[in-house]
């Protein structure tokens, strides 16, 4: 297993309050856990906190500092962009699989219901993240 740094494991998770977007509390811990689970999205931010550092480190105002600030910028971009997929994806699994949970008894049916709904309601309104995910069939 890979060591992180304290900077990279930071950005994951302050990449978590995406979740704080949710008021249903099925949508809001699914879409917390998988940010905070997922790999990929810890493969950027590492990226990212590297070139941040690398910047920090040359302490100089040069063309080197400037291409390890900009590395910095898009890295943070795409994981960010990552990190909104992974939003995407929870809510496309809270409707296909809500049911299912409400079924098992892990929640009541009108809660999934709710979620479900929000769920929807964000991916209509976030369509670009749905449609680079592959889940803007579950609208259908």
């Amino acid at each position: 297993m890979v060591q992180r740094s304290a900077a990279s494991k930071r950005m994951q998770s302050e990449f978590t309050s995406m979740a704080s977007d949710f008021d249903e509390t099925p949508l809001h811990n699914k879409v917390y856990d998988d940010i905070n689970e997922d790999e990929e999205l810890a493969r950027f931010c590492d990226a990212a906190a590297a070139a941040d550092e690398a910047g920090e480190y040359r302490s100089r105002d040069d063309e080197l500092t400037e291409a390890a600030n900009e590395c910095w910028g898009r890295l943070h971009w795409a994981a960010r962009q990552h990190a909104l997929g992974v939003v995407a994806e929870a809510c496309a699994a809270v409707i296909t699989d809500g049911d299912q949970w409400a079924d098992e008894g892990h929640w009541d049916q009108e809660t999934m219901d709710d979620a479900k709904h929000e769920a929807r309601e964000w991916l209509r309104m976030h369509s670009n993240e749905a449609e680079r995910t592959g889940v803007l069939g579950v609208l259908s």
